[in-house]
């Protein structure tokens, strides 16, 4: 089975992406040659954590968060991400990175994160980041 994968535009539109998302039974090929299409990389799909973008916590959304200030994803502070990324635009100010879920030198949304890898089932959260 295939599905063409599509991103949210806003104002309730869903535009359609390059990508398709296969049901495949077996082994899962490095590559899927569709012949006159042409020959594809193929990857297994790995659900992406929930992550509720004003706490930055794992495992809820905004229904469920019991926060009440809103915490940045790039170095923890107590005020919004897009503080740091405009600071880091308009005055080059590079902000000192450090995870609101684990205290590693990165963002949140990093994808080799042992808090994100340890909501992904069957990946393995490495020693040192």
């Amino acid at each position: 089975m295939a599905v063409r994968c599509s991103y949210n535009a806003g104002l309730k539109r869903h535009l359609p992406t390059r990508q398709v998302q296969l049901t495949l039974r077996g082994h899962v090929p490095a590559a899927l040659d569709l012949g006159c299409f042409g020959t594809f990389a193929v990857r297994r799909f790995i659900q992406e954590p929930v992550r509720w973008y004003r706490c930055q916590a794992f495992g809820h959304y905004q229904r469920q968060c019991q926060r009440r200030q809103e915490l940045c994803g790039v170095c923890s502070g107590e005020y919004a991400s897009r503080d740091c990324v405009r600071r880091l635009r308009e005055d080059g100010e590079r902000p000192v990175a450090r995870c609101p879920n684990c205290g590693a030198r990165h963002h949140a949304w990093n994808t080799r994160c042992p808090a994100r890898l340890r909501q992904i089932p069957g990946s393995t959260v490495p020693r040192q980041l």
